[in-house]
């Protein structure tokens, strides 16, 4: 879901700052394994007023938010996979 969220916007055209409002939930989405190493850090400048500030800065400088936000989505997709813990397969619950 957090990829959905992100992804839109390099897909469709956005034209204000305030659309990136929508990665703030994608953000809340993500689990702490997702978030480790490497992704972390566009997520991290996704969230941060540099963006902001590539966006004010306009053409050509405004191009590298969706460079950025490529970038975190790919970092979901390529993360490495590691096994699979016993609170996953059980959903949380203890027994």
């Amino acid at each position: 879901m957090a990829a959905a969220l992100a992804g839109g916007l390099v897909v469709n055209y956005h034209a204000y700052m305030p659309d990136m409002v929508l990665l703030l939930p994608a953000f809340a989405l993500l689990r702490s394994q997702q978030l480790r190493g490497w992704p972390l850090w566009p997520w991290a400048l996704l969230l941060s007023p540099a963006l902001w500030l590539l966006w004010v800065a306009g053409p050509p400088y405004s191009a590298l938010i969706s460079l950025v936000v490529f970038c975190a989505v790919a970092g979901l997709a390529l993360r490495k996979s590691g096994p699979v813990q016993a609170e996953e397969v059980s959903g949380g619950a203890a027994g």
